[in-house]
């Protein structure tokens, strides 16, 4: 069997663990490549960690015909970019938490990759109903076996149903995680997650080379069964 080769975005602790995560199973993957802008460290731990290519642009790891999959483990506020760089050329993604810091960059990142509607996962929410979500979860709850997976994530949600109680439920209320402003001339706005604030949304567009769950490989394999988990409740 082939082993995977990783390309790592950062040079610091995170990127670290990564590396040493990589050499304990030797035989199923590797890290061929590391990037990082600050002037020498991606020299300095490719040497530290036997690495053989290092790249001060990320994006020249990413043409980088070597590397088929990149760990993104740099500021939060970067994930977003680097990861909808790197599904453009065609390289699959391990972003360290959290994936990103608006919905407008977690629908850009979890959409047209995983095969998710143009609405992107927020969007589709603010379709069917934010107030149908606790009903579901509590059904869901009702249904399934104790050991289930699915009681380990059902926690509450403060934020949603205080959006819920403000009439918020999506496109048949006041607005839901986006909302259609007329009063600015039909802009889009999507909600923050902090505030409760709307902002104007940001158009963010993905055109991946790779379609990660259908792709023939390991890796594709992989995110088919990671995704077929959650599409099981639907």
């Amino acid at each position: 069997m082939s082993k995977v080769k990783i390309g790592i975005v950062g040079s610091r602790f995170q990127a670290d663990c990564i590396a040493a995560s990589v050499k304990a199973m030797p035989e199923e993957m590797e890290v061929v490549a590391v990037a990082s802008p600050t002037n020498g460290n991606a020299e300095a731990f490719a040497r530290r960690h036997g690495i053989p290519r290092f790249y001060s642009d990320y994006r020249e790891m990413l043409n980088d015909p070597a590397v088929e999959m990149v760990s993104i483990t740099a500021p939060n506020r970067l994930h977003a970019q680097l990861t909808i760089d790197a599904a453009r050329a065609g390289k699959h993604v391990v972003c360290e938490k959290p994936l990103c810091v608006t919905l407008e960059e977690a629908d850009a990142m979890m959409g047209k990759p995983f095969g998710i509607p143009r609405t992107g996962v927020f969007g589709l929410l603010d379709l069917v109903g934010i107030d149908l979500m606790p009903h579901v979860n509590a059904s869901l709850a009702r249904a399934l076996e104790k050991d289930d997976l699915f009681h380990s994530v059902n926690v509450a949600l403060p934020f949603v149903d205080g959006m819920i109680a403000q009439g918020l439920t999506g496109r048949k209320g006041k607005g839901g995680f986006y909302r259609i402003n007329r009063e600015q001339g039909k802009r889009k706005e999507a909600i923050d997650l902090v505030t409760g604030e709307y902002h104007a949304a940001k158009s963010i567009h993905v055109d991946p080379q790779v379609s990660l769950i259908t792709e023939d490989s390991r890796l594709g394999r992989y995110a088919g069964a990671v995704m077929l988990k959650t599409l099981a409740y639907a």
